[in-house]
Parts: structure tokens; sequence; C-alpha cells
């Protein structure tokens, strides 16, 4: 099989993969984001939306900070900062009031979970539910 052959099946087969972890997010009770290393929101499921008010693709590709009210960025940075060396999965910020920041301005009381999650060749902190 040629080169162009390997690389064709290898994005075909991300793309399931990708289709696939959409459609088990959307299974999900819980408002769920995707994060790439960055802190980018990647993908979300329709509880989050839910939760949130903000509709299609409103929070692709934005720092997940716009989920977190102002005066709680810093903290959640924090959190976000002392996760990454560790990588495991565990709940963030459970001994304090957290809450999300939704598209009307309101707030939801929330407990928030960091998972790594492996797609391709990239792992990041990229789960938060």
């Amino acid at each position: 099989m040629c080169e162009t052959d390997e690389s064709e099946r290898y994005l075909g087969d991300l793309d399931d993969q990708l289709f696939a972890l959409h459609q088990l997010l959307e299974a999900m009770p819980d408002g769920i984001a995707l994060l790439d290393e960055h802190g980018v929101i990647r993908d979300v499921n329709g509880c989050l939306l839910e939760l949130t008010g903000f509709v299609g693709d409103d929070l692709m590709g934005q720092d997940v900070s716009l989920l977190v009210p102002s005066r709680d960025r810093a903290t959640f940075q924090r959190y976000r900062d002392d996760y990454l060396p560790g990588l495991g999965a565990r709940e963030i910020g459970s001994d304090e009031d957290l809450a999300l920041l939704c598209h009307d301005g309101s707030e939801v009381s929330v407990d928030i979970f960091l998972s790594p999650l492996a797609l391709g060749d990239q792992c990041g902190p990229s789960s938060l539910s």
C-alpha cells in the first residue's frame, strides 16, 4: 500500500473515532466539554449546551474560561495548571462552591472533573464534566 493510502486510511479511522466519541458524549447524562491541551473547547455535548443556554457551535474554539465566572478564572487556571503534571482523572475544587457561567450571565453550581483523553497522537486534559 502506498503512503498516501496509509494516511487516507488513518484520517478515515480518526474521523470514525471522533464521530464515535461525539456519539458517546451525547449519550452522557452530564454536561461535558472536550478541551485541548491549551484549554480550547473542541467539542461539547447537548447536556452542556442545555445547561448553559449556548447553542450549536457557540463554544467551539473558545477558551474554557468563557464558562467560568470572572471572579473564579484565576483559581480555575491554577487548578488546570496543577492538573497538567499528573494527567490523572480527578475532581477539582471539591472543597469549594464552583459555578458554570451561562450564556445569559446566570450561574449554575457544578462539580468539575478533569480526565485525560488521547486522540490520535495527542493527549491533553481534554475532558471537563
